[in-house]
């Protein structure tokens, strides 16, 4: 009887034993298995709900243009096999129609005067046919484009016409270059460039384009120290060094025209009187190619445009079916003017100077890259905001833009009036106010213009007080 109980207690036991260890053993299984198979559902149902697969994400821009030149119209789409269709409307009609053959995100195009006020937008499609309409932007004709050549016989376009290559980019110019000038002040003889800059009047580039510094390397005119900062004024320098007179050319196109396109030109590679001057050393030391890549270094001190002919340019003096028939002379000689006029002739001339083909072929596309004739409207990147002022105390009244000669008018109208007014002698991007107890509840804004007339409106803010 005594055996029989302890069996049936240890039986007991054993069974509570067993059912404690599947007990764990199943929660145990339930506790790791959540993370493994939950977690990443969550995750994916999370990103798919933030990420759209199909958007539009940067929408084309209205913009501005100069007949002649060319203009991106562009958009930003994210999907899988996208596929874009460009629409327009003229001024004047009603409907938008399709824009045969622009189907892709980014096209170039050259509008004409017709195009002043043309509307345009582009429908993006998917693999799955799914569609989307862009923005409707506008395009504007813009300022015609003024250009200001400054140089040596290059640039005033000897074998060329007095335009030189300036006169060939379809825009308004004034070519002040002069046949023999050079930058430094090597020899008073000859027109220092610098001083063609200084001696412009009555005339407002957009572009400006120096050339110069064969004559230089002819002449073997000291090199000079070549920049690693800006100097701080004209008197600081050596104009009788190569380096000397480019500065102050910099320095004079940065003060008297602040708001153009500043560009320098380096002239093609030169094989002249038989020497090949890209490799071969002038008395001074120094070659062509010395000479190129100190003038990209000082560029890029001052912040000039480079527009590398020497480099990007396959033009080569050593290809003589380029050049003129006749040697330097007089721009009203006959022999130069029948020079011009017959292209397909030459002469073992002095190597220099290209026939127009070699200017219209070499020269002016790479310059049509470089010049900035895509104009945009001046564009607000820093609104005005509302500000709570306490009785007595200022505030800064501030908006930014960027744009190419801004001005900026405030307005104002206090809470009895209903318009705004203008509010006068305010025509600052920013500066220190103190109001009055009238002040509260008055609203602002200003209009930024640039030196194209084209104006943009920045958010009407309030100032209240305290």
């Amino acid at each position: 009887m005594q055996r029989k109980k302890q069996l049936v207690i240890f039986l007991t036991i054993s069974l509570v034993i067993l059912l404690f260890v599947v007990t764990i053993s199943v929660l145990s299984r339930e506790t790791t298995a959540v993370p493994e198979e939950k977690t990443p559902v969550e995750s994916t149902e999370s990103t798919a709900s933030t990420e759209p697969s199909f958007a539009i994400i940067r929408q084309p821009e209205n913009m501005l243009f100069v007949p002649g030149s060319c203009i991106t119209l562009s958009l930003k789409a994210q999907g899988t096999g996208l596929q874009y269709q460009w629409y327009y409307r003229k001024p004047g009609q009603t409907e938008f129609s399709l824009w045969n053959g622009r189907t892709h995100s980014s096209e170039l195009v050259a509008p004409v005067d017709s195009w002043d006020g043309i509307e345009l937008y582009c429908t993006v499609t998917d693999g799955e046919n799914h569609s989307i309409d862009s923005d409707i932007i506008t395009v504007s004709k813009g300022k015609t484009l003024t250009v200001l050549g400054v140089g040596d016989s290059i640039c005033s376009g000897r074998r060329n016409g007095s335009k030189g290559f300036v006169g060939d980019l379809g825009l308004p110019y004034l070519n002040a270059g002069v046949s023999g000038s050079s930058l430094s002040t090597v020899r008073t003889d000859v027109t220092n460039i610098p001083d063609q800059l200084l001696q412009v009047t009555d005339f407002d580039p957009d572009i400006i384009i120096a050339e110069g510094g064969l004559n230089d390397l002819y002449r073997n005119a000291p090199m000079g120290e070549i920049p690693t900062q800006q100097a701080d004024s004209i008197d600081s320098l050596d104009p009788s060094t190569i380096m000397g007179g480019m500065q102050k050319l910099f320095l004079i196109m940065k003060e008297k025209y602040p708001d153009a396109q500043h560009c320098f030109l380096i002239t093609h590679r030169i094989f002249r009187n038989g020497v090949y001057l890209v490799t071969t050393p002038n008395e001074a030391g120094y070659t062509q190619r010395d000479l190129h890549d100190a003038f990209v270094a000082c560029c890029k001190v001052y912040d000039i445009e480079v527009i590398d002919i020497f480099k990007e340019s396959p033009m080569d003096t050593r290809d003589f079916s380029l050049l003129c028939v006749f040697n330097y002379t007089s721009d009203t000689d006959p022999e130069w003017e029948e020079s011009r006029s017959n292209e397909t002739d030459y002469v073992n001339g002095d190597g220099v100077h290209p026939l127009n083909r070699g200017y219209l072929e070499y020269y002016v596309p790479i310059i049509q890259k470089h010049i900035h004739t895509e104009m945009k409207m001046p564009e607000i990147t820093h609104q005005p905001q509302d500000v709570t002022v306490i009785p007595g105390d200022y505030f800064t009244l501030s908006i930014e833009a960027q744009g190419i000669g801004l001005q900026y008018q405030w307005y104002y109208k206090k809470e009895e009036q209903d318009s705004f007014n203008i509010w006068k002698d305010h025509t600052f991007e920013s500066e220190v106010v103190f109001p009055n107890s009238s002040w509260d509840g008055i609203q602002l804004y200003c209009v930024v213009t640039d030196k194209f007339g084209h104006s943009v409106i920045s958010d009407t803010m309030t100032v209240f007080l305290d």
